[in-house]
């Protein structure tokens, strides 16, 4: 492409490893222009536009850095330097510029003693988004969302700050640990929804997440209405036809599932969520081989999802020039940050990349066929809250199904040790765990356990935080204490073991996951200890009350125990739930804004 002239009779390179490294006069006379020098704020427009538009986003926040350095009060230059900053995927770093920039917007509004402008509101949507989906900081994001709230009121962003608080409440109440609080921040949830619908009913995703709160919440009616509003908006959004298609499984209704499954495997072939969703809708149909051989390779998905080397800059294997010192370099004078040094793999967390403040209506079919790329890092990462700082090239996006699942909320920075091409590795395989659980619970209901152990033992070794991973080890270890519990004693018990401990890690990672308190209620019962079993199953319905299977095993337990009428309530419940319970739990569809 070459380098460009600029009308400071100053160049610049764009592209190759001159891309860099930027001309100090350039700097200078970038941050001395103002938007009232008429003729040359078109130039100053140009210069972001051209790196923006090439995607030179480490190129651009350098440019914004340097200014910042020059003029530490331009509370512009903050604002983009954040948005370049996450395009460029320093999302630690970003928190920090984002939380100076509102510190400098509230000490402006003290002193003016006058509302807040849009830029304030901005900056509080994008520091709960980046809180919420990279960092996992529940309270920070509520924190940030609230008063982006406050701010918003009679503006338009108000929608999709309700639709942000929102997300923020269904996330904590994924999270909690205790059924009433869930049921609270539930409906809590829903409130923020529907006020988001009455502000902009013409918001698809707002459609789309309130019908998913109705459909975790068993209300099929509601949430089937609400899905297909949201259908009616937008058609490309691959989520909205897989929650549909769950309905339906609920309802029983499995032929219409897996002929809307198909039409929609026709728009987007490579859906993970959609392409697990019809392996186990055929299989009630006895075409298990058929499908089989086109869905063997899905259990290995994280191996799609590695990244080439060339994406990786020597800044980024080292956490030098944008990960390391970054934050500090700023000014003294100016910026209040930890000297703390940022590794890399902080500023390589994969982004789900919303568009919080983009026009809010029926988006372009290449807007959701990617959550993250395949054959380019800036692929992944391409997004803006502004027009500055926004572009998305469908050749370089792989489609958006190739992450069909949510990211489990016990992943946090701290558990990860690794390099940053292992920890982007790491991002896609939580984003779709869940999904892949499922795919693999069923080669082993099949039996069909050799076509996923070596897969089970890869993803622990390359994934040894997940606890889906754990989990999965220990099902598998328990499958083959089942099979030999009537052959071998000594190798069932010693498989047994090995799973208990596989499911009581997996609890130590994440403390709310139902199905490792279910599986480890079998290994206590095949190990004779019927206490306990029954105490894992009432530890898990006491989660999720709405899980069917824990309380048809319960009602087993209670029958050994001759307690008929405990165990006739429970099969009793049990047979209740079954009615409305989806072929893959409604929770497997991720909670982004990047649909």
């Amino acid at each position: 492409m070459g380098n460009k002239e600029s009308q400071f009779g100053t160049r610049y390179a764009v592209d190759g490893r001159d891309s860099q490294t930027l001309d100090p006069s350039l700097i200078r006379s970038f941050t001395e222009i103002r938007d009232s020098d008429t003729d040359f704020a078109l130039d100053k427009f140009q210069i972001v536009r051209i790196l923006s538009n090439l995607r030179q986003y480490r190129l651009l926040s350098g440019l914004y850095e340097k200014a910042i350095r020059l003029n530490g009060n331009d509370k512009f230059a903050w604002l983009q330097f954040s948005l370049s900053l996450s395009a460029d995927r320093h999302f630690l770093r970003v928190s920090k510029i984002l939380q100076q920039f509102i510190s400098m917007e509230e000490e402006e509004e003290t002193n003016q003693k006058g509302g807040a402008d849009e830029d304030a509101i901005v900056a509080y949507m994008h520091l709960a988004r980046i809180q919420l989906e990279h960092f996992g900081d529940c309270n920070l994001a509520e924190s940030a969302a609230v008063k982006a709230v406050n701010l918003s009121a009679d503006t338009w962003l108000s929608a999709r700050c309700y639709l942000l608080l929102g997300m923020v409440n269904s996330m904590k109440a994924r999270n909690s640990y205790f059924f009433e609080q869930k049921k609270t921040l539930t409906l809590e949830s829903i409130k923020f929804f529907e006020k988001a619908i009455e502000l902009d009913p013409y918001d698809d995703l707002a459609q789309f997440y309130c019908a998913m709160e109705y459909a975790n919440s068993r209300n099929l009616d509601l949430a089937k209405e609400c899905c297909q509003t949201a259908l009616n908006l937008n058609m490309e959004n691959p989520f909205a036809i897989m929650l549909m298609a769950l309905i339906f499984t609920a309802r029983k209704d499995f032929k219409g599932a897996l002929q809307l499954v198909i039409n929609a495997l026709s728009d987007f072939p490579t859906h993970y969520g959609l392409l697990v969703l019809r392996l186990k809708l055929e299989a009630k149909y006895g075409r298990v081989e058929e499908a089989l051989q086109t869905s063997r390779n899905l259990v290995y998905f994280w191996r799609k999802t590695r990244l080439p080397a060339e994406c990786f800059s020597p800044e980024d294997e080292n956490g030098a020039e944008n990960g390391g010192e970054g934050a500090s370099r700023i000014g003294d004078s100016t910026m209040t940050l930890s000297k703390q040094n940022y590794h890399s793999r902080d500023a390589l967390v994969t982004p789900l990349t919303p568009l919080l403040t983009a026009s809010i209506g029926i988006a372009t079919p290449s807007a959701h066929l990617s959550l993250l790329a395949n054959s380019a890092c800036d692929a992944m990462t391409s997004f803006s809250l502004n027009d500055n700082v926004s572009a998305i090239d469908p050749s370089n996006t792989t489609q958006m199904s190739e992450f069909g699942a949510a990211p489990p909320s016990t992943d946090s920075l701290s558990n990860i040790t690794s390099s940053s091409k292992s920890w982007i590795s790491f991002s896609a395989f939580r984003i779709q765990a869940d999904i892949w659980v499922e795919l693999a619970e069923f080669f082993i209901e099949i039996d069909r356990v050799h076509d996923v152990q070596a897969c089970v033992e890869e993803a622990c070794a390359i994934y040894p935080h997940s606890h889906q991973a754990l989990y999965l080890k220990g099902h598998l270890n328990l499958s083959r204490a089942e099979k030999f519990a009537s052959k071998e004693a000594a190798l069932s018990r010693k498989f047994r073991e090995d799973a208990r401990n596989c499911f009581l890690g997996a609890l130590s990672m994440c403390a709310w996951h139902c199905p490792s308190y279910a599986l480890l209620s079998k290994v206590y019962y095949m190990d004779g200890n019927l206490k306990m079993a029954e105490k894992m199953l009432r530890d898990s319905l006491a989660i999720d009350p709405l899980n069917f299977q824990c309380w048809h095993d319960l009602g087993k337990l209670m029958a050994e125990f001759d307690r008929n009428s405990d165990a006739l309530e429970a099969f009793q419940t049990a047979a209740s739930l079954v009615v409305n319970t989806p072929l893959i739990p409604f929770q497997s569809i991720p909670r982004v804004f990047g649909t």
